[in-house]
């Protein structure tokens, strides 16, 4: 009897995270690692890879909540960050995410959630970053402002359809700051491009 309620305790824990938990989150609840341990041999729990965990009865964690518990560290950008902004119609099949460049590129293999990784210079990575609630996690994201000053940056190796309807999207928002677009355009080295593209929506 005290394991079944245990097995609750587990179970409501888990389903209060996303059905996805790091062994940390458990042990700081009062639950023991060994009886983490018993919940998977027992098919309760599922591990995903070491130290983070699923529920295993008919629970399936979102996208969402695997990147916040397999890579804390990642930044929501390019399509990915327009998508969320609601600046493109066309949903991403995969989950684009910003990483410092000297990252162990080992870490980013799983066969849970697909992304696509960008490696960034640290003297970049920051600049921009803030956090959005997305479903029940706050993540790391990429603002409106360095968004586009990254599809300008990258122009040449995306659909021009996808550009386009970013910058125009972009223009129309009430949120949009262009003094803070410009000031970034000059960090990121793209401000004769921001100023040309920009300039020609405005």
């Amino acid at each position: 009897m005290k394991n079944i309620n245990r097995i609750d305790q587990l179970k409501v824990l888990f389903e209060n995270h996303g059905g996805i938990l790091k062994t940390i989150n458990v042990i700081e609840f009062g639950i023991h690692h060994s009886f983490l341990k018993k919940a998977v041999e027992l098919g309760f729990v599922e591990k995903i890879k070491h130290g983070v965990y699923q529920w295993g009865e008919n629970t399936v964690p979102s996208a969402w909540d695997l990147i916040s518990y397999l890579y804390p560290d990642g930044i929501i950008c390019s399509l990915s960050a327009l998508h969320y902004y609601r600046y493109i119609d066309r949903t991403p099949n995969v989950l684009h995410l910003a990483f410092e460049r000297t990252i162990n590129r080992k870490r980013l293999k799983n066969n849970l959630v697909r992304i696509v990784a960008h490696f960034v210079s640290t003297s970049l990575l920051d600049i921009g970053i803030t956090l959005e609630q997305i479903e029940n996690h706050q993540l790391k994201i990429y603002n409106r402002e360095r968004v586009i000053c990254d599809v300008i940056r990258h122009m040449n190796r995306m659909d021009r359809e996808i550009v386009n309807q970013a910058i125009k999207s972009y223009l129309t928002d009430p949120q949009k700051q262009i003094a803070r677009l410009k000031t970034y355009s000059k960090t990121l080295r793209v401000e004769n491009k921001v100023n040309q593209l920009i300039g020609m929506w405005l």
